[in-house]
């Protein structure tokens, strides 16, 4: 229960920085209105969580392996708390970055801390699906962003939604701090083990598990799988898919945020079942190359062909649950090096994967404002839809990149590896 409870307290901050994650997709034409930008300029502003957020990964993890992390999921929180109130007074667009660097900054800490704690707290065989009940918390999330949050932003202004969640950052702060705070009777089994292994790094030298994170050829493999992947929800969910819906369908962004929440709620589906599948046939690769393979034809349908409402939100569902796939790069991570240096190797993941949101989240703005006539839409939309399908274009590619590197990367379920005299892991085909 204990495990379960300290568990918590960093998945919840993952569900809360994931709302702040996706908050400006429903805000695309108010805050083009109110700082006088396009496409390119929104990007840019919405991709500074990600370049934070990308760039602290790494110094994060060695923290996490060092630290501890009690602190720095308290700190981190309230970092993203900050960040809203800053947000909510920007009057400038400079202003409206810095407050998307903070959010990025705390949110730094949430997914890598949870995913520390799990390989901590819980034995090897169920780490793949708690990951998956982790996603399925970021999924709550991110359903709140883009379906409940804009009702807030038409109903009371979205300045006043985010000093809300400020103030819901700061609340969830003061829980973290006392519930992950250590015992005074002495610590159970799982808090013996714990401590061993934190202990373990703590007496390495600081770099020792970013090296050996960079002498693994299978963490690259791995990390850029993952960063491919992740490529159309970076572009999809966290920013540009409520305008595209919008445009394409002639909804409001309540409506179109239904729609676009079947692709967070496929991913939570899918994050458990592709976990629970992996764990029943001991293997990850086949379900990674399943998931890219799967996505690659959901999403060329999504973005090229012109198809009803409900055959899109059929379509999310099932490109969501194909993303399963990708989360079992994180297990496959923690699986490929020492316990020890989980922290970083996670870390290292995941600040390659946040860089789809650092590059392609311009990208496509800069794409919009290429193939844009100019000329807004009855509907009050800025960019038309065929604009649309030709800057979503990477998006296809990159998932075609993901799935090439299916052939390239190694099974590492615990049950297939070979294991060195050394005592080091070595992935086998599978």
């Amino acid at each position: 229960m204990r495990a379960l409870a300290v568990w918590a307290c960093a998945a919840l901050f993952y569900g809360y920085q994931y709302v702040l994650r996706v908050s400006p997709g429903g805000l695309t034409d108010e805050l083009a209105r109110d700082f006088s930008v396009q496409g390119c300029a929104l990007g840019i502003l919405a991709a500074w969580y990600y370049n934070a957020y990308a760039c602290l990964q790494v110094p994060v993890g060695l923290a996490l392996d060092r630290l501890g992390t009690r602190k720095l999921v308290s700190v981190s929180i309230l970092l993203c708390a900050a960040g809203c109130a800053v947000f909510a007074s920007a009057q400038s667009v400079p202003a409206a970055c810095v407050a998307r660097l903070l959010m990025g900054m705390g949110s730094a800490c949430a997914f890598i801390g949870s995913i520390k704690l799990i390989t901590l707290w819980f034995p090897r065989q169920l780490v793949a699906r708690m990951v998956g009940f982790t996603m399925t918390i970021g999924t709550v999330g991110a359903t709140l962003g883009v379906t409940v949050l804009p009702m807030y932003f038409k109903s009371i202004g979205w300045r006043e939604s985010m000093v809300l969640l400020s103030w819901i950052g700061a609340a969830l702060a003061l829980f973290a701090w006392f519930v992950m705070k250590p015992r005074e009777n002495g610590p159970e089994e799982a808090g013996t083990h714990v401590s061993k292994v934190e202990e373990e790094g703590h007496e390495k030298p600081l770099l020792e598990g970013l090296k050996r994170v960079a002498k693994t050829p299978q963490v690259w493999y791995l990390a850029f799988f993952g960063c491919l992947m992740y490529v159309p929800v970076a572009v999809f969910t966290d920013l540009w898919g409520v305008p595209f819906l919008t445009r394409l369908y002639h909804m409001d962004s309540v409506q179109t945020g239904a729609y676009l929440s079947a692709l967070p709620w496929g991913i939570a589906v899918g994050g458990m079942a592709f976990s629970a599948m992996s764990d029943r046939i001991k293997r990850r690769l086949p379900l990674m190359r399943l998931g890219a393979f799967v996505s690659v034809i959901c999403y060329g349908i999504i973005i090229l062909v012109p198809v009803p409402a409900p055959l899109m939100g059929a379509l999310l569902i099932v490109a969501g649950f194909s993303f399963g796939g990708q989360l079992l790069c994180f297990t496959a991570v923690t699986e490929s090096l020492p316990l020890w240096a989980s922290g970083v190797a996670v870390g290292f993941t995941n600040m390659v994967i946040m860089t789809s949101g650092v590059l392609f989240q311009p990208l496509v703005g800069k794409l919009l404002d290429l193939f844009w006539d100019g000329v807004p839409g009855v509907d009050g939309a800025m960019f038309s839809v065929e604009a649309f399908r030709w800057a979503f274009t990477p998006v296809v590619l990159g998932l075609g990149g993901a799935f090439l590197l299916t052939f390239v990367i190694k099974e590492t379920h615990p049950e297939r590896q070979k294991i060195c005299p050394t005592g080091d892991i070595s992935p086998q085909p599978a």
